[in-house]
Order: structure tokens, then sequence, then C-alpha cells
């Protein structure tokens, strides 16, 4: 039995992978963006490497500068991946339902969306190490509810019919404990 408690290839077995690979991933050095979004492609079984290495510089809300918390944009830009679109002319909306999914579950958790307003710049304190890393948890496991809701166990679904790595609509679920 692994990280997943037992449930691997369910949802909430990935959710718990992704929570605690993304914990581990960021007390390990990885910054808050590159946490999760390796966290969300473990669970998943997808190669993330070129995408880890892309989102480098949004540690920090935006290279450091305290803007959009790195956790957070890295995790719409995985819901961007099963809901987003290719051509211009496609609707959006599914994107934006999904990243609202996400947004404002984190706005009422952590109180802002900002990196400065949730945990200030002082990067060399425990209680930023701590905090972050439950940031991170927390939001690796809200992608993977949002890709998951209104789906059986069975794993990712296409929410509208789309491609991509996952999808799924509903109501909104109840926050784990980070």
């Amino acid at each position: 039995m692994g990280i997943d408690g037992g449930f691997e290839g369910t949802s909430e077995g990935k959710k718990r992978i992704a929570e605690e690979r993304a914990r581990l991933n960021y007390l390990s050095g990885y910054n808050c963006a590159q946490s999760v979004l390796e966290a969300l492609g473990y669970a998943e079984g997808i190669e993330v490497e070129p995408l880890v290495r892309m989102v480098t510089g949004l540690g920090g809300g935006l290279a450091r500068s305290g803007e959009a918390c790195g956790a957070l944009v890295a995790g719409v830009l995985w819901l961007s991946m099963s809901g987003g679109t290719v051509l211009p002319q496609e609707p959006r909306g599914k994107a934006y339902e999904m990243a609202g999914k996400l947004l404002e579950p984190f706005r009422r958790r952590h109180g802002h969306l900002d990196c400065l307003s949730i945990n200030g710049l002082d990067y060399s304190r425990e209680e930023h190490r701590r905090r972050c890393s439950g940031i991170c948890a927390w939001t690796a496991g809200r992608v993977v509810s949002i890709l998951h809701e209104g789906q059986g166990p069975a794993g990712w679904g296409q929410a509208g019919g789309g491609e991509g790595v996952g999808g799924g609509a509903g109501g909104p679920l109840p926050e784990p404990d980070a």
C-alpha cells in the first residue's frame, strides 16, 4: 500500500497522491508552481519535465515578486489542459468555470490570491515553508477534485466531450485539511 492509502486509480487515490507529492516536492526544494505541476503529472502518470521547467519563474508569486500565487497559477494551467481551447473561435467558458472552481475556494481558504498577502516574502522562515507546502498540497488536491467532479471512481473523465487531461462538472467539494 503506497501513499495513496490503497485507493490507487480512484479519484480519491489520485487526490491523496497529488497532495502528498506536492507537499514533499515543496519541502525538497521545488518552488510552489513546480511542486503542484509535478505532483499532478505524477498522480496521473504524465511526463511533465518540460512543464515543470516552464513554470520555474512562477515561484514566489511570479519571480518572487509577491504577485499571483505560483501554486494557484500552476493549478489553473493544469485545469486549462482539460478545459482550454486551441482555436480562437472556441468558447472559453469551460476553462473559466474550471478555474473559478479553484480560485474562489482558494481565496476563501487562504484569504487572498497573491503570495505577498498570503505569506510575505521572507522565504527563509520555517513558517513560510510550512504554509507554502500546505498550500501546494491543498491546490493539487483541489485540482484533482475539480477534474473528477460528477464522476465515479474510475479516473479522469472528459467533461463536455473535450480532449485533455480531465474534466467534470458539479458542485463545490469539501476542502481538505491542509
